[in-house]
């Protein structure tokens, strides 16, 4: 199985029969996002970003394109141990598991 990055969509576009919109964060094996990147589809982003980079309006959008249960209980966790823990955040994250799991 082929190692799979986090890219970012610069137009909205499909991976694994899944549509993204705009600006939609998600994973993708390194070869195709290399190509993708080159056709300026999508941009390659650090794989360790957190939901607490988002603001709340961008973050509802990446937890709803994001399909990884791994990476939505990471940020399930990050916000829950967040000073102030953002209650739309939460509540996208805990819709967004119980519908994939």
């Amino acid at each position: 199985m082929s190692e799979k990055i986090l890219v970012k969509a610069l137009v909205p576009c499909r991976s694994d029969k899944v549509s993204y919109p705009v600006g939609a964060k998600f994973k993708m094996t390194l070869d195709h996002a290399k190509q993708a990147e080159k056709s300026r589809v999508v941009e390659i982003v650090e794989a360790k970003e957190g939901i607490a980079d988002f603001n709340a309006r961008d973050g509802v959008k990446a937890i709803k394109a994001c399909s990884d249960l791994e990476t939505l209980n990471n940020w399930f966790q990050q916000e829950n141990a967040a000073e102030e823990p953002r209650k739309t955040i939460v509540e996208a994250l805990e819709k967004r598991i119980e519908g994939l799991g």
